[in-house]
Parts: structure tokens; C-alpha cells; sequence
């Protein structure tokens, strides 16, 4: 009995002990399993729009499950090159790609098949709609384990376009092509709507570089490179029906210096509405460069005048520049020998100086000097007929002309004197008395052949004759040679018509000849014969000549003719050596008179001014004043002593400062200081304001802008609108079409209008298989006999808060007309009547994180943010007084808490966009597009499949145990 109960204990034990083995495995196998996920849904991602930025704030519609790592926009095609930066926003007219990459969450893996590939679908919505709008494409992770690792792409149709439209634009101030120029990028836009990005030249085929000259009557044709600044693009012909429009066309007009261009769009940007090219060709006009300057009229210096500052032109291609200050007049100054400039009404010439004038001219019109690729002149000039010196810079052309110095005190003639002729046997004299004092030796110095400046040659031997050496022989020709030179400030006479210097010259009190004369120097020489023969000297007396202030006396002597001997007595007995030095009787000098500042002291004895002049009596009152200064005047003669410059006082607007010291205006008045824009404005015109006195400059009228049908001009210098309502801009073409005929839309921005519809001209009959058409427009007249309309339906678009939607419509892909029912019964004729408006942004909402707030549009599928991020503005309870952020719980805590507002940042809270909890059974169920894919795997069938055979086998232990017991208990 004993030992069959320890037997049924014994089963019992083990029975249990394989029960707990069973819920281990469970347990364990469970714990091990990894939950799959087959569906990825991903909400609030914005559609693109133009003029707005990507959307990088989405959510995971199950993120238990998988989570977004990174998000990524690209614009045409998935490339590095093509990537779109937080920051940029969305172009018009565009196909955008945004990319996110699904991680999956720990416990959980991504579907796959039998080859590593997923199986995985996807969706994304732009709202928070439990299922997506728009399914997705799902890509494999080259490198990477499928079932952890995913992309999701998705590709949205080409943005719509909220920007202005620019249908007309000019270009002026282009540089046109002149004959050896080199080509200017210039030239400016109307308005500020767009920018010039490029400017090329090109003569046919071949682009100009910056050295190319334009060649006389060659076409040259221009292109400018535009591009739309942001908020505007240029119009184009397509309409806003959203049917397919074919090729794209600029629907722009425009002028280049008041003609008509050519429009293109350019395909360097894939023809994109923002980026244009104006073209236009001229014809190359002859040259415009100025290569000569010819000035005439100019009053050559004279000693004591002052300049003359009035010169002639040759041309009205230039004129003077318009300088004129204590130097210069109209542009023309001169410069004294040092290169100073002479002051008007102040300076006079001087005499034996050489003084330049200096002219500077400008460019008169469309005119210009002609440089080379330095900007160095390539200009010829001539004064008076001579050719002169150019300088350039900055626009301004200076011609210099060096004059001959002035013609001040001119010697005619020279005498000399004293010179004893040649005697056979006697010494060459080298003594001379000179005939006036403003003349002398040439040479300072002597030498082996010269003293004083007297040479003699002996012609007959050609030998110069050495000084206190050689003798005159009998029988000889000689030439005795004296070089003088003009003191002071006196020249010899010059001669214009011969351009050359002359003088009369004497030796002996005999005609000399002039072997050579300048300017400062004269060569004379007188020719004898040295007689050979004996003779009784024959003496002539020369007179005594009395001393006088200025001039030596002589003692009377004797001196014989024919052998050229000086001597003291009539008897001939007493030589005199030297003539010069002989006999000499000192000058008296000056004495007597009295000097004053203006005139020197009067001798008594023979009337002449000599000596110094006595100094000025100055008085201490500023007695001279001019425009640059002041100084004492003397009370004799006027002269004044060293000019002070004008200091002190103050210039306003329309007055000079008045000097402190003596009183006098001076310098310039400060002009008005006007403010920097126009702050002045009326119906004729704007004027600027001075800050200091309040005075307007002169109204200028109004100009530039472009009035058109639905604006007037606004001006460009201060943008007041001015004038009347413009004109419409009727397009080229017939763009508007109805039963009744065609007309010419306007195609300025806002406006509807056509003009007044013409008649439609008809073409032949319709057949079976042709329609009659408009000649003219194109329009079907009568469809084909045989046409049946192959109606499409257009579903309806709703308008957003930015873009326009359309009703829902049919087209037929046979004629271009479209109707309201799908048996093409009602034609809609008036193709703007199923435009839906844009509805605009509804009433805002706050978006947050944990440092900022902000409000986007609240209307379903927008988002768009409205505001900027601002930093959250904390209380005491450390709420945001703004929003309601708490920086604790990272929660969003309101009074009344709204249930449109979503909270960023904080611990997951039931789905803001269903109000039902993430984790409920109506959440994770089955959904027919998505092949019954549940979005939460936490029923797994294969897992319970394994527990439940782990489970039967369990229970079919307990069951076999059990029997056994039973019949072992049987049996005993």
C-alpha cells in the first residue's frame, strides 16, 4: 500500500516538473522571437510648394516600432549635386524627392523574402490621417541588413508657382558697338524684379574677349543673362489649366535702348521660368574715339604781363573741364619754371624764364579720348600749331606745352675795344675794353690759348697762338676771336622768322663777324694781315677821358696806326706795355639823394638811381586782402608783406566762412547736407531735404517705372506712383478662344481682360475624319463628322491655402474642348469658370520643442510656418507665457488644453490627429490595401503556433501520466 502511493506522488512530481520545463520553453522561446513589421507609415510630411521650405518635422505612425533617422529632399533627381538645404526653399515648377531612412526599433524587424529583399510597403500623408494619401516606394540598404535597415522615397509632381509674373522688362544704357572700341558690359533693367547674372558679345559665331575691337558696319549681337529675384519668375505661354502644356515659351516682352528683343529662356538652368536671355544685333556705327586735339588762341608769355588764360578749340568733340580756382579758369592754368602754379590776378611773367601752360579737357556726348588697354592716351595735341604733351586720368585729358623763355632785356649789338692789332714780332694782345656793362667774357677761367675770352689764330699756319709765347710774324694773316656772354637777365636779340639769335658786333671800332650766337652767348672774330716793314711811327693823341660815377677815366696817350705801338709821349719813347691797364683813372661813384620802398637814391653829381631800396613802412592793419588771405599794406607804395591765410569762422549751407581775423569771406560755402533718399514727394515730383536748414532742392519729375492696365509707373528714384493707368499688354498671340472668335489676352499679372474678339475664319468643311478649324487660332469650329469626343475625367483639385484648385471636369483628347458631364453633352465654354481660388491660411496653431515656439497654418495639408522660431518666454511655474510649454514635462499645458495642438518633444501621447490611443486593437487592425499587414505584430501567428504545439504536447504528458496512474491503481 505504501509503496503504491509513493509511486502516484512520484508521477505527480514529474508531471509538474515537465509542466514547468513547458512554460520555460514558452517563455523563452517568446522572449527570443522578434516581432515583425511588414507596413511603414510616416505623417505630417508638408507637399511641396513654391516659396516654402522642406518639411523635416514628421512622425512615425507606430514609432514602438521603427524610427525616422534622417529625412533628405532633392530636387529632379536623388544626387549629392541636386540636394536641398533646410534653409533653401521650394522652386515653381519643379519635381521634388524626399528620402527618410527607418531604423527598426529594438524587438522588431522588417518583413523580408526567402532572398534578404523587403517585403515591406509604405506611405506617407501630409496630415495625420491614420493610413497615408501617398504610397511610397520602399528601397533595400545597399551594404546593410534589410530587415534593421530601410529607405523610404517618395516623389512628389512638380510644384505649382506662387510667384509674380514678369511679362515685360527694357534695358537701357547699352554701350552700342563704335568703331575700335573694345565692347562694355553695360546696361540696366527697369526694375528691380530681377538681376543681370552675365553679358556677352559675339561677332556671328565667334565670342568677343575683352580685347576685341568692333570693326565700322560689322553686326555684333549682345546677350544678357537674367534671373528672377526670389518671389518672381517670368511669364511664360502655358495656361493654368492643369492639362499637359507641351514645350514652355517665355511670354515676355522686351527692348534693348528702346527696340524690340528676342526672348529665350535659358537651357543652361533647364529652362526654368527664372532664368532668361534678352538678345538684340547692332550694326557697328563709325568710331567715336577722339585720336587728335588741336588748341589754338594761346598768348605766348610776355615779361611783366600776366597769363592769359582764353585758348580755341578745334573741336566740339571736347571741351575744357569746368575748373576754375585761385590757379586756374576753365580748366587752364600755368606753371612757372620751378613747375608751380601762377596765381590769377597775382603772378606775372619774369623775364628769360620758360613757362607752360596746361589745359585740361573732357570728352564732350557720346565722345571719348582714345587709351590704350592701360588706359594711357593714344591722343596727338599741338598749341598754337605745335606739337604738345598728354597726360590721362580719370576721364580728364591734360595738354602741356613748354614755351621759349620770355624775351626780357635783348642786347643788338657788342663792341670791343682796346684789342692792340698784330705787329710783326710783338706779343697777340689779350686785353679789350668793352662798349656797355650788360655784357662780357664768356670764360671765367683762362688756358694755354685763351684769356679773357679772346683766342687768337694764326690762319696762315692754322695754329692758335699760346698766351705770352708765341709772336706775331710779318706776313701772317691773323684772327683775333673774343666769345662774350649777356649778364643778368639779358639775352641776345632773337630773331622769329629764322628761329635764331644775332647781334652787330665791332673790334676796333670795325665791323666783326659772328662766327656763332644763342641765347646767352655770342662767338665774334675780326680778320688781319701782319705787316712786315720798317716805318717812323706816325702818333695820333688819344684824348683824355675824364672819370664819372659809374665809369673810369684814362690818361691821354699816343698810339701809332700802322705798327699798332701805345705810347705814353708824343715823342714816342715810352711804350706802353699794356694799354688796358694803363693810365686808368679810378670812378668818382655815386652820392647823394635819398632812397625810398619805390625808388632808389638820385646822385647829385649825374642824376642816375643807384643803391638799394629803403624798406616799406607796413601798418598793423590788415590793409590787403584777396581770396586766399590778408596782409599789411605799405603805407608808400601799397605793397604788401607776406599773405596770411584766411582761418576761423564757420561755412553754413549758402554762406562762406567769414575769416576771425580780418572779416573777409572765404573759401567755399558748406552746401547743403540733403538727406539720402527722396523724402519729399508729390504729384510732379521728389526733392531731398537739408538736415540743417531744412531747404528742398528742386522738385525733380517724376520717372522710370512701366505703367500698365492695372498699375500706374511707379518712379525708380523713390517709388511714388505717378502718371495714369497704362495701356493693356495684348499678348502676341491668340491665347483666348470661344465659339464666337479669338482675342489677344492681356498678359500683364492680375488682369483677365482680351481684347475684342475677332471672328473666327474657317477653314475647309469638315469631314468624317477632319474638324473645320480657325484658320487664324486653331479653334474647332465643327468637330470631325465622324468625331466622337473621347472624354477623360479630370477629377476635382481642391484649392489649398496658397494655390488655386479646379472643379471636376472631362476632357476629350480629340479637340481641346472640356465639359462638365461624362457624355460630353455640356461644354464649358468660359475654361477660367472651374478655377477654385485659393482659400488662404486658416486661424494658426503653436508648434514647439524644448527651446522654441512657433505657429504654422492650421488648415489641413499646409503647415506652413507663419512665424519665426522665438525662445520660449518662462514663468514661476515654469510654463511659457506665450504657448504654454512646460520645460519639466515637456508638455504643452493649457487651461483648456486644445485638441489641435501638438506637442513637440514630449513623452508619446495618444495620436493628436484620430484621438485614439496608439496601442488600441482598433489602431493595430488589419487594413485591406495594406494585404492585412497588422501594424502591430504583438499577435503573431507563426509565434503562436510554436507555443500552442509546446502547449498540446504538455497536456498530452498530463493525459498519458494520469491513465497510467489509473491503471496501475487498477490493478492493485
Amino acid at each position: 500500500m505504501k509503496q503504491r502511493r509513493f509511486r502516484q506522488i512520484a508521477f505527480v512530481i514529474i508531471t509538474i516538473i515537465m509542466l514547468f520545463a513547458v512554460a520555460v520553453s514558452v517563455s523563452a522561446a517568446k522572449e527570443n522571437y522578434m516581432n515583425s513589421c511588414g507596413y511603414i507609415g510616416i505623417r505630417g510630411c508638408a507637399i511641396p510648394e513654391a516659396g516654402q521650405k522642406p518639411d523635416f518635422d514628421v512622425e512615425e505612425n507606430w514609432p514602438s516600432q521603427y524610427s525616422i533617422k534622417s529625412i533628405n529632399w532633392y530636387r529632379d533627381s536623388v544626387s549629392a549635386s541636386n540636394a536641398v538645404g533646410g534653409t533653401e526653399t521650394f522652386r515653381g515648377n519643379t519635381v521634388y524627392i524626399v528620402e527618410f531612412e527607418v531604423w527598426a526599433n529594438s524587438g522588431y524587424c522588417f518583413t523580408t523574402d526567402s532572398n534578404g529583399y523587403t517585403t515591406v510597403v509604405a506611405d506617407i500623408s501630409p496630415n495625420y490621417a491614420e493610413y497615408g494619401e501617398f504610397d511610397a516606394q520602399v528601397l533595400n540598404v545597399y551594404g546593410k541588413d534589410n530587415s534593421k535597415y530601410l529607405t523610404v522615397r517618395y516623389t512628389f509632381p512638380a510644384t505649382g508657382s506662387t510667384a509674380t509674373k514678369i511679362g515685360s522688362l527694357s534695358i537701357t544704357d547699352v554701350v552700342e558697338p563704335r568703331a575700335g572700341e573694345t565692347f562694355y558690359n553695360s546696361g540696366t533693367v527697369n526694375h528691380n524684379q530681377m538681376l543681370v547674372t552675365n553679358i556677352y558679345w559675339y561677332r556671328g559665331s565667334q565670342k568677343m574677349s575683352s580685347k576685341d575691337t568692333f570693326i565700322e558696319g560689322e553686326t555684333y549681337t549682345v546677350y544678357f543673362h537674367l534671373q528672377a529675384r526670389d518671389g518672381y519668375e517670368f511669364a511664360t505661354d502655358t495656361t493654368s489649366l492643369p492639362a499637359p502644356t507641351g514645350h514652355r515659351w517665355p511670354a515676355v516682352s522686351a527692348t534693348i535702348n528702346g527696340e524690340s528683343a528676342t526672348v529665350m529662356f535659358d537651357t543652361a538652368y533647364n529652362s526654368t521660368e527664372e532664368h532668361i536671355i534678352v538678345i538684340t544685333s547692332f550694326v557697328c556705327a563709325p568710331s567715336r574715339l577722339i585720336s587728335s586735339v588741336e588748341i589754338t588762341g594761346v598768348t605766348e608769355p610776355k615779361t611783366g604781363e600776366e597769363p592769359k588764360r582764353y585758348v580755341a578749340l578745334g573741336s566740339d568733340k571736347y571741351q575744357r573741364v569746368n575748373l576754375s580756382n585761385y590757379a586756374y579758369a576753365g580748366g587752364v592754368g600755368w606753371l612757372d619754371g620751378k613747375g608751380n602754379l601762377m596765381r590769377i590776378n597775382q603772378d606775372i611773367f619774369a623775364p628769360s624764364t620758360a613757362y607752360t601752360i596746361e589745359i585740361k579737357l573732357e570728352a564732350t556726348g557720346e565722345y571719348k579720348f582714345a587709351l590704350d588697354e592701360y588706359n594711357r592716351p593714344l591722343v596727338s595735341a599741338t598749341v598754337n600749331g605745335n606739337a604738345a604733351d598728354v597726360s590721362y586720368s580719370d576721364g580728364i585729358l591734360t595738354v602741356t606745352y613748354k614755351f621759349k623763355k620770355t624775351s626780357s632785356l635783348e642786347l643788338s649789338k657788342v663792341e670791343v675795344s682796346d684789342i692792340e692789332a698784330p705787329v710783326d714780332g710783338a706779343l697777340p694782345d689779350f686785353t679789350m675794353s668793352l662798349g656797355d656793362t650788360t655784357y662780357g667774357p664768356y670764360y671765367s677761367s683762362n688756358n694755354e690759348i685763351t684769356m679773357n675770352s679772346i683766342s687768337w689764330l694764326d690762319t696762315t699756319t692754322n695754329q692758335y697762338m699760346r698766351v705770352g709765347v708765341d709772336k706775331f710774324v710779318g706776313g701772317h694773316d691773323y684772327s683775333v676771336i673774343v666769345i662774350l656772354g649777356a649778364k643778368g637777365d639779358y639775352t641776345f636779340k632773337y630773331i622769329p622768322e629764322t628761329d635764331s639769335y644775332t647781334v652787330s658786333a665791332k673790334i676796333n671800332g670795325k665791323a666783326a663777324q659772328i662766327e656763332e650766337c644763342d641765347e646767352d652767348s655770342v662767338v665774334i672774330y675780326y680778320d688781319y694781315s701782319c705787316a712786315k716793314v720798317e716805318h717812323k711811327c706816325t702818333l695820333t693823341m688819344i684824348p683824355e677821358v675824364k672819370a664819372t660815377c659809374t665809369t673810369a677815366g684814362k690818361k691821354a696817350y699816343y698810339h701809332c696806326a700802322e705798327c699798332g705801338v701805345y705810347y705814353e709821349n708824343d715823342k714816342a719813347t715810352k711804350p706802353i706795355d699794356n694799354v688796358a691797364t694803363w693810365g686808368v683813372i679810378e670812378a668818382l661813384g655815386h652820392s647823394g639823394g635819398k632812397a625810398t620802398c619805390t625808388k632808389q637814391a638820385q646822385c647829385k653829381n649825374c642824376g642816375s638811381y643807384y643803391g638799394n631800396l629803403a624798406a616799406h613802412d607796413y601798418g598793423t592793419k590788415w590793409d590787403y586782402i584777396n581770396e586766399t588771405g590778408h596782409a599789411h599794406a605799405c603805407k608808400n607804395c601799397g605793397a604788401h608783406d607776406t599773405v596770411v591765410p584766411h582761418s576761423g569762422g564757420e561755412s553754413k549751407c549758402d554762406e562762406r566762412a567769414k575769416c576771425s581775423e580780418c572779416k573777409a569771406e572765404y573759401g567755399e560755402a558748406a552746401g547743403h547736407k540733403y538727406v539720402a533718399g527722396y523724402d519729399y514727394t508729390d504729384a510732379k515730383g521728389h526733392a531731398r531735404t537739408c538736415v540743417e536748414c531744412g531747404k528742398r532742392t528742386e522738385t525733380v519729375a517724376h520717372s522710370g517705372g512701366v505703367a500698365d492696365c492695372q498699375n500706374k509707373a511707379k518712379c525708380s528714384s523713390c517709388g511714388t506712383e505717378y502718371g495714369k493707368v497704362g495701356e493693356h499688354s495684348w499678348s502676341s498671340e491668340w491665347t483666348y478662344s470661344d465659339k464666337k472668335g479669338h482675342a489677344h489676352t492681356c498678359t500683364v499679372e492680375g488682369c483677365s481682360e482680351h481684347s475684342e474678339v475677332e471672328k473666327h475664319t474657317p477653314g475647309a468643311e469638315a469631314t468624317e475624319t477632319s474638324p473645320q478649324t480657325c484658320t487664324v487660332c486653331g479653334y474647332v469650329i465643327k468637330a470631325a463628322k465622324g468625331h466622337k469626343h473621347d472624354l477623360t475625367k479630370v477629377k476635382e483639385k481642391d484649392a489649398t491655402c496658397t494655390t488655386a484648385g479646379t472643379k471636376q471636369y472631362y476632357t476629350c483628347s480629340g479637340c481641346d474642348s472640356i465639359f462638365s458631364d461624362s457624355k460630353g453633352e455640356n461644354e464649358i465654354e468660359d475654361k477660367n469658370s472651374i478655377i477654385i481660388p485659393a482659400t488662404g491660411h486658416s486661424e494658426t496653431k503653436w508648434k514647439t520643442n524644448a527651446s522654441s515656439h512657433w505657429q504654422i497654418c492650421a488648415a489641413k495639408g499646409c503647415g506652413i510656418e507663419l512665424s519665426d522660431k522665438a525662445e520660449h518666454e518662462f514663468g514661476e511655474d515654469n510654463k511659457c507665457i506665450v504657448c504654454g510649454y512646460n520645460k519639466k514635462t515637456g508638455k504643452v499645458e493649457t487651461e483648456e488644453p486644445a485638441t489641435d495642438a501638438p506637442v513637440e518633444d514630449g513623452p508619446e501621447t495618444d495620436d493628436p490627429k484620430t484621438d485614439k490611443p496608439k496601442d488600441s486593437e482598433e489602431t493595430n487592425a488589419p487594413v485591406d490595401k495594406h494585404d492585412d499587414i497588422t501594424p502591430d505584430n504583438a499577435n503573431n501567428k507563426t509565434l503562436w503556433i510554436v507555443i500552442g504545439a509546446v502547449l498540446f504536447c504538455g497536456v498530452v504528458c498530463i493525459i498519458v501520466v494520469t491513465v497510467v496512474l489509473i491503471e496501475n491503481s487498477k490493478k492493485k
